[in-house]
């Protein structure tokens, strides 16, 4: 999707960091850690697309290191967004999970993440 959208998908060593999202030259650009594996590569590109989708234009590593702005709201939303494209309603209702537990086992994702996808869709 990101493609589609005339995003720029870059895979490269970022160390510690699994990804991030940037706008350089109006042209939006998802990077994403290579040496991730193939499923945190999956959500990270999914959580940047939510980025790049709900907040083009923000610089949340400037935001978090140059000015005390919260950037939890836009992490929360992209997270979410990424739950939603990464788990369709369809997939929960196959997997006959009862709990939030046996749904994170499933899906290999946190109760967390689970639990936003359970609670009312992207913004």
């Amino acid at each position: 999707m990101a493609k589609a959208m005339g995003t720029i998908l870059l895979f490269e060593d970022l160390g510690s960091i699994n990804g991030y999202y940037n706008k350089f030259l109006r042209i939006k650009q998802i990077h994403i850690n290579s040496n991730l594996d193939s499923h945190l590569k999956r959500f990270t590109c999914a959580h940047e697309l939510g980025h790049s989708i709900y907040h083009p234009d923000a610089n949340t590593p400037f935001l978090r290191d140059c000015t005390f702005m919260s950037t939890n709201r836009l992490e929360i939303e992209a997270n979410t967004f990424a739950m939603y494209f990464l788990i369709t309603n369809d997939d929960l209702v196959e997997c006959q999970c009862d709990t939030t537990n046996q749904l994170a086992r499933y899906f290999g994702y946190t109760k967390e993440m689970i639990e936003l996808r359970l609670k009312g869709g992207p913004s």
